[in-house]
């Protein structure tokens, strides 16, 4: 028998299973399909890497430190040179019809050091094979047919052969096996956002400031770029933008609210609505068939009972703006741990010491949620976006910040983890009641009853008034003065002199190995 059949041998299950493994317990890895193979969710943000790297130091598995703070250098020596670099997130917005207008855009870049590009192919396959060093057994191209759960443990019939364990976890993603097993998935999904999406991978594509102006720092090829537009989003995420990259494939997508947009195809789209993204694209074809979704957002009435867990996506999913999906994966495997860990070593199963992972997962989903409805809310207008964009900002960077205190501090680290927090034990006391009062002005646009005028002034007064809880160093201070600023747009946090120290640092190892 083994101790823990993991369904599903993407990012989040051979993370899992080489953390398992490498505690002694006997994994068994499931996948219909086979690596190396095409994957979404390649855009990092420093919270994702940070927790990569505690992950690594809390378990023993040093190799998750080549994707968290050793990366992209660290991703590179790994899983090979088809991975790009993140220096910043940057956001481009577009009146329908319209050109592009060079103010109406922001970028907002990292502190010290560069965020990942991963390709998943080649970083999953890698992956997979240091959760097989571990000791994880993996069975490829074999299907899990059928589950079974009783009060002894858990039997998979999977490629004629039958499968037991004392506890399963599901890491398959929207098509769970245990969801549809169980009947998990609700009918209609409980997130308020309802969007589709189509994506692929593409050569040929321009850079955005060579066929629009622009007035930022950095090209916005040097990170993730989001086109925005009223009713929905595009991301273009490169993979050779570093002096050596290979990869000459962008990662593209499209999400849309369909009570707003219909479109027939990509190009089209771009055609008629979105004038300068259409020159972007204007070379640009497809190296893969494009994938066009219904409603993207799904949910499950819990991802927790005896014996088996859904992990991150198997369980829901929101929208890929922001970055979330990665993050998710993570926060969901560190938090399912202890208590799994503790069920293999004592034998109790029982469903109320995994309590803390379905609560992780339930805020984490309407967090998620929140955050990007009202995201789309605010494309109705730019001045509206870039006010509700700095709620975001701030979340984000203060969660770095407290993440960073508690990994370098430890327990004399001033951050302490909220009750109830909104989404992580990182984030700041007061971000939740502070995030609480700015949704609720978006929920009022929505209604009709405030204009977007008087909602941004309303979310700007709140983002003036935030106070952080651990006190900023002096090098933050002009951060904090740019996030609470209108007119400040070009937001490259970057302190040179750490940034060339870190490189040089990264550097300097590669060349020594």
């Amino acid at each position: 028998m083994h101790d823990v059949i993991i369904l599903g041998s993407g990012f989040s299950g051979t993370i899992l299973g080489a953390i398992l493994a490498r505690h002694g317990h006997d994994v068994l890895l499931v996948d219909a399909g086979q690596h190396p193979r095409f994957a979404i969710g390649e855009s990092t943000i420093p919270q994702t890497s940070q927790v990569l790297s505690l992950l690594a130091r809390e378990y023993k598995v040093p190799e998750l430190d080549k994707i968290g703070l050793d990366s992209p250098f660290g991703a590179r020596e790994v899983a090979g040179p088809s991975s790009g670099i993140k220096k910043i997130f940057g956001f481009v917005y577009h009146g329908l019809g319209e050109e592009h207008k060079s103010e109406e855009a922001q970028q907002f870049g990292n502190v010290w050091r560069d965020e990942n590009h991963l390709y998943r192919p080649d970083v999953d396959l890698w992956l997979f094979n240091v959760a097989k060093k571990y000791g994880c057994k993996a069975l490829e191209n074999t299907r899990a047919d059928s589950v079974e759960i009783d009060d002894d443990g858990v039997t998979v019939h999977a490629g004629g052969e039958v499968h037991r364990a004392r506890y399963i976890v599901d890491s398959t993603g929207v098509r769970s096996v245990l969801a549809n097993h169980f009947g998990l998935r609700h009918e209609e999904p409980n997130q308020r956002l309802k969007s589709q999406a189509m994506f692929t991978h593409m050569k040929g594509v321009k850079n955005f400031e060579d066929v629009a102006e622009s007035e930022m720092s950095h090209s916005w090829t040097d990170g993730t770029l989001h086109h925005l537009f009223d009713g929905g989003w595009i991301y273009v995420i490169p993979f050779d933008n570093w002096e050596g990259g290979t990869n000459h494939v962008y990662s593209v997508g499209m999400a849309w609210d369909p009570e707003r947009h219909s479109p027939k195809d990509f190009k089209s789209f771009l055609a008629e609505q979105l004038p300068s993204v259409a020159r972007q694209f204007a070379d640009a074809e497809p190296v893969r068939p494009w994938i066009k979704t219904g409603r993207i957002q799904y949910s499950s009435t819990q991802s927790v009972g005896r014996r088996w867990a859904l992990s991150a996506h198997a369980s829901a999913f929101v929208d890929p703006m922001f970055s979330r999906g990665l993050i998710g994966a993570v926060e969901v495997i560190r938090s399912l741990l202890p208590p799994l860990l503790g069920a293999l070593e004592d034998d109790n199963f029982e469903v109320e010491r995994f309590a803390p992972v379905q609560k992780l997962q339930d805020r984490m989903l309407a967090y998620a949620d929140r955050l990007v409805w009202a995201s789309y809310v605010s494309w109705r207008d730019f001045d509206l976006w870039n006010a509700w964009y700095r709620v975001w900002v701030v979340g984000t960077m203060m969660i770095e910040t407290n993440l960073g205190s508690v990994m370098l501090m430890g327990r004399f680290s001033r951050h302490r983890a909220p009750e109830d927090p909104i989404s992580t034990e990182f984030e700041d006391p007061g971000f939740k009641p502070f995030f609480n009062r700015c949704f609720a002005i978006m929920e009022r646009v929505d209604a009709g009853e405030l204009s977007y005028k008087d909602a941004a002034a309303a979310l700007w007064a709140e983002v003036e008034g935030y106070e952080v809880e651990i006190t900023l160093p002096d090098y933050m201070k002009g951060q904090e003065y740019a996030v609470k600023s209108p007119h400040v747009r070009d937001m490259f946090f970057g302190d040179v002199e750490q940034h060339a120290s870190w490189v040089a640092g990264q550097e300097g190892a590669m060349a020594s190995k």
